[in-house]
């Protein structure tokens, strides 16, 4: 047996003392890997849906006593990118992160002895390695490295070349400079890790802001006359209309990066300056779908477990749009998700892709909507439905039915908070006594945004901050946390962002108070004495946890004396 075999049966041995395989899944693979000898173990589980990127990723770190990193959630230090060549990192998929005196970490996803000496001889620094997956090193690559001066970048076109007439051509919009900096806007969006991109003509220049961490940043303002340019652009590329300027149009748009696709969904509206361009960022590839990651708290993951695994019932996640529902719902489905499982999704659209899941999209267009979609569903054997959003009674009516009937129903629903969840089912109509019984929990949430790692710092809670804790003894101190503001979260003191939550537990009591149609403040109360707190409440242990900022709690919540009785 060569060393190269041994290491690949070693790793097998490894991955299955670590529960990650079954002896047959075991001998399966390795019997693939005797017919296919050039093939790597984590392409054959891949291959095979086993599991998960990141678990592969994080146990062949393990495996070779090496940090595992996610390049999603990395801040990239500029010095370190600049002493690796875009053009090295691409041909071995490695990148740098980090740099320390005489010291430098780099990303990989397969150690070569000769690229790391290669590595160390460039830069004249000690080689730090770490683990990544190799799809995220690709797309970081593109991300960290072709990043431009949007500014400098427009300054080179000379705009006078262009009027209204060459503007609405195709020809006028696909040359290099427009396009690279349309692309340029697009990756610059995709570096700071921004979920939406407004372009918005003004009186004298043409704004474009990033929504990052939930809030628009203004980034860039370029020259007035750059604005039907690279609406043309963009509308040309989403297969719209550009001659038409009059209506709204939406389209979309797929870059690929690295290996990911990058789908962003375009919205055009007129307005009284010109066009307004809104690009959503659709790249669910740096999101977590691991339920251990979501930021529960322990009471509330255990919670949640035991509802996933439940033979029939219904669970909702409540909360207003961008709060991270889907996300949250994806995560329950991939806990329980496996082959002797029937899961099947009703969305609009369909944001995630997973092995096993049989995924429906709506279409209006022709007719295709939740409820036929729904009942013919029901016509499949399915064990679980995954409904991305219940808008009306007639969903409603059904999907409450199918969990009645011994299917398991995960959806979602817009309210403020877990108890007018219940309320909403009832005032669209569903009958109290059928949604009783069917009910097994409501999760709601809001987004928040992280303290950046670079530059948090402690501080004391002054009087006015401490109230919020029920502290008001003087002398009492509370640690609380912030960011200073650094170069790596743009001197916000933030970067990224978690989820706060609260969830109602639906026990034999609650059932009878929703049979009875009692008032929101009684069912709380109920909730309340087997454990249900507020969103408030979470995020206030959060912020003492220093996860998150006492500002960012209180601006995303509101307190409810009303039946808050801690």
């Amino acid at each position: 047996m060569n060393t190269e075999t041994r290491s690949r049966k070693n790793f097998l041995e490894f991955l299955q003392h670590k529960d990650f395989l079954t002896k047959d899944q075991m001998l399966e693979l390795d019997q693939e890997m005797h017919r296919m000898p050039d093939i790597k173990v984590r392409d054959a589980l891949l291959k095979k849906y086993i599991t998960s990127e990141e678990n592969i990723y994080s146990a062949w770190a393990e495996y070779l006593s090496l940090p595992y990193i996610d390049l999603n959630s990395t801040i990239f230090d500029p010095e370190a990118l600049a002493l690796v060549p875009s053009d090295f990192a691409r041909q071995n998929a490695l990148i740098p992160f980090g740099i320390y005196p005489g010291e430098l970490s780099v990303a990989f996803d397969y150690l070569d002895v000769n690229v790391i000496d290669s590595l160390r001889r460039q830069t004249r620094c000690d080689i730090l390695p770490h683990i990544a997956i190799k799809s995220q090193i690709l797309k970081t690559i593109e991300v960290q490295y072709g990043a431009i001066d949007i500014e400098k970048a427009t300054e080179e076109i000379d705009l006078n070349e262009y009027d209204n007439k060459s503007i609405q051509s195709l020809e006028a919009v696909q040359t290099g400079p427009v396009v690279n900096i349309s692309k340029g806007i697009v990756i610059n969006a995709l570096k700071y890790r921004a979920s939406d991109i407004h372009i918005e003509p003004r009186e004298d220049y043409l704004q474009i802001r990033y929504r990052i961490d939930g809030l628009l940043q203004e980034k860039y303002k370029l020259e007035s006359k750059m604005s039907p340019l690279l609406i043309s652009r963009y509308k040309i590329m989403a297969e719209l209309d550009i001659a038409e300027r009059r209506i709204p149009q939406d389209g979309r748009i797929q870059y690929i990066i690295g290996e990911r696709r990058i789908d962003i969904r375009v919205s055009v509206v007129p307005t009284i300056k010109s066009e307004k361009v809104v690009l959503r960022i659709l790249d669910k590839s740096d999101m977590s779908l691991d339920i251990k990651k979501m930021f529960f708290s322990n009471q509330i993951e255990e919670q949640i477990q035991r509802i996933a695994n439940s033979s029939h019932g219904m669970f909702f996640v409540t909360g207003p749009t961008g709060s991270g529902k889907t996300t949250t719902l994806y995560s329950v489905i991939n806990h329980i998700n496996s082959i002797e499982k029937n899961i099947v999704t009703i969305e609009d659209p369909v944001e995630y892709r997973l092995p096993f899941l049989n995924q429906i999209q709506v279409n209006y267009d022709i007719g295709l909507d939740f409820p036929k979609v729904l009942r013919s569903v029901l016509r499949q054997d399915p064990d679980i439905i995954l409904i991305g959003e219940i808008r009306d009674l007639e969903t409603a009516r059904i999907a409450t039915e199918a969990a009645l009937t011994g299917h398991l129903v995960l959806a979602s629903l817009h309210t403020n908070n877990a108890v007018d969840a219940i309320m909403r089912l009832v005032e669209i109509g569903v009958d109290s006594f059928m949604v009783a019984p069917t009910l097994l929990g409501i999760l709601s949430q809001r987004l928040v945004r992280r303290i950046c790692l670079k530059c948090k710092e402690s501080y004391i809670a002054d009087p006015e901050e401490a109230k919020h804790f029920g502290v008001e003894a003087e002398g009492t101190e509370i640690e609380l946390f912030r960011g200073k503001g650094c170069p790596a979260c743009a001197g916000t003191g933030y970067s990224g962002r978690l989820a706060i939550h609260e969830l109602v537990i639906v026990n034999d009591e609650i059932r009878n108070l929703i049979s009875e149609e009692a008032d929101g403040n009684k069912i709380a109360r109920a909730a309340h004495e087997i454990g249900y707190r507020t969103m408030r409440f979470d995020g206030l242990k959060k912020a003492l946890r220093g996860l998150t900022s006492l500002d960012e709690v209180l601006r995303v919540t509101t307190e409810r004396k009303d039946f808050f009785l801690e």
